[in-house]
């Protein structure tokens, strides 16, 4: 079974706020790099709850809500089964 990724949106989750974030998964290997603490792993942390309910991290789900809004944590993903 082979899973592909199109895309992931989410928001207010972490350090992201309400404005949804959206990042669209290309065909093959995909890269995410970026400075320290700007988000990198709050980016698994969302695909990991989307898909199984929990963060990748060992944190609680409570944690996972914007500290700053506390609320309207949304997190979706766009794949494929072949």
């Amino acid at each position: 079974m082979v899973v592909k990724f199109k895309s992931l949106t989410f928001q207010n989750i972490l350090s992201f706020g309400a404005t949804p974030t959206t990042i669209e998964f290309e065909h093959g290997v995909n890269l995410i790099s970026g400075k320290n603490c700007s988000g990198k792993s709050a980016i698994l942390d969302a695909l990991s709850f989307c898909l199984f309910g929990q963060p990748y991290r060992k944190i609680k789900i409570k944690e996972l809500v914007n500290r700053r809004n506390k609320k309207n944590l949304k997190v979706t993903c766009e794949f494929v089964v072949d």
